[in-house]
């Protein structure tokens, strides 16, 4: 939300605070401070290079992810970690730092604290069966339960704190007293681990309850996707007025290419001709193609207009809104945008669309990579528009490819020329 910039004062304050804090018995993780202070370095290093927003994040998060492998020796759950709660993406730019990051903290970490698992599990002979299986899916939707209890109380307990006739400064005393007066009555709840603290097999060793921990961990899960909106740690900044997505998935403009939406007949022009009067361009409309690949009936206005010869050859293209407002224009070569931006049929329609945010643009003819020359369509952001109904059709309608009367002829494209406007 900062563009991954972390004030340098964190890189001193955090590890200070922490060490205070946990060395002197104070019920607190190492893993926040730990993670804060290695995204800190690989912020601040970041910050005195020449990088963008995306690179100092691609430097911040293996910062982060390291100092979770050093401190809790788990390479794989820092490596997941990053992936899933600090990139938002599974890129080779940010993917691989954080992976050389985490070994190279792994290895140092092994002469100076060991490679031991922090927790000593004893299986012995334990092994998954399917009883087994099924009281672990009892477990974790008993957990699952116990996060959205404790999630309720979290946020509970902070909203009667804000209430308080008192400053917030006042606000961690009254916490302690609360702590120290359930310690009188029950001693044993002092000192021990935090609820939040992940017991993975990295910790453990204990890679035959691999099937175990998976089932539990998916049935919480679940049942806590389905009663929250929101996980312990992302409804604070929630409540900040920020939006984050719990969930992953492609986008589709990334895996869509232009020939698959764009017009592969639009209307064009020929140089050094008249301009076409308003009534031939209202009656110039581009063909757009439903979920199922049909063409659609509700087609827009065409945007842009390229100019070819006599033999086909791009020459350039002319706006719509240069037509209709012609001024002291008299021939299309007046208007002529002689070195359009253009994209090409291979092109995903993510490239077309940051080429159209770069560019200020909202239409580009399609041309033949091999013969930059040859016209074979325009893409409009009409067609950027359909590759994402394309994506809510697979995700929302429903139909029965298998069941009767399912089977139905669909149109195919067409690709029979050019339809050239003349006055």
């Amino acid at each position: 939300m900062r563009r991954s910039r972390v004030a340098p004062r964190i890189a001193v304050l955090k590890p200070t605070s922490a060490a205070i804090g946990i060395g002197t018995g104070g019920p607190f993780g190492a893993e926040g401070p730990v993670i804060m202070t290695g995204g800190a370095v690989g912020s601040i290093l970041a910050q005195h290079l020449h990088l963008s927003a995306d690179e100092r994040k691609s430097l911040m998060v293996p910062g982060a992810a390291a100092g979770m492998a050093a401190t809790f020796n788990a390479p794989l759950a820092s490596v997941l970690l990053a992936v899933e709660l600090l990139l938002f993406e599974w890129r080779p730019r940010s993917f691989l730092p954080v992976t050389c990051a985490v070994a190279v903290a792994t290895v140092v970490r092994a002469p100076l604290l060991g490679a031991d698992p922090l927790f000593q599990v004893g299986l012995g002979g334990a092994h998954a069966t399917p009883v087994v299986d099924l009281l672990c899916v009892g477990a974790g939707l008993v957990g699952g339960l116990l996060a959205v209890a404790v999630t309720a109380l979290v946020y509970f307990s902070e909203d009667q704190f804000a209430r308080l006739p008192v400053p917030w400064m006042w606000w961690p005393a009254i916490g302690g007293l609360i702590i120290g007066v359930g310690g009188l009555i029950e001693p044993r709840a002092l000192r021990s681990p935090l609820t939040g603290v992940v017991f993975s097999l990295e910790l453990t060793h204990a890679w035959s309850a691999l099937v175990p921990l998976l089932v539990a961990s998916a049935s919480a899960y679940g049942l806590s996707a389905l009663l929250l909106r929101r996980s312990v740690l992302t409804e604070k900044i929630a409540r900040r007025g920020y939006h984050l997505s719990r969930e992953y998935d492609v986008d589709p403009l990334e895996v869509l290419l232009a020939d698959e939406v764009m017009a592969a007949t639009p209307a064009v022009l020929p140089p050094d001709a008249p301009l076409p009067p308003p009534r031939d361009l209202l009656a110039a409309t581009l063909t757009r193609r439903g979920a199922d690949g049909s063409a659609r009936a509700d087609a827009p206005l065409q945007r842009l207009y390229p100019v070819v010869d006599d033999r086909g050859r791009l020459q350039g293209a002319v706006p719509r809104q240069s037509l209709v407002a012609p001024g002291e224009a008299r021939t299309v070569t007046d208007v002529l945008i002689a070195d359009p931006v253009v994209v090409h049929a291979d092109d995903t329609l993510r490239e077309i669309a940051s080429r159209f945010a770069r560019h200020g643009i909202t239409a580009a003819p399609v041309v033949d990579r091999a013969d930059p020359a040859r016209l074979v369509g325009l893409v409009t952001v009409d067609h950027l528009l359909d590759g994402r109904l394309r994506d809510l059709a697979e995700e929302h309608d429903r139909e029965r490819p298998l069941g009767p009367r399912s089977w139905r002829p669909r149109s195919g494209r067409r690709r029979d020329g050019y339809a050239t406007l003349r006055t």
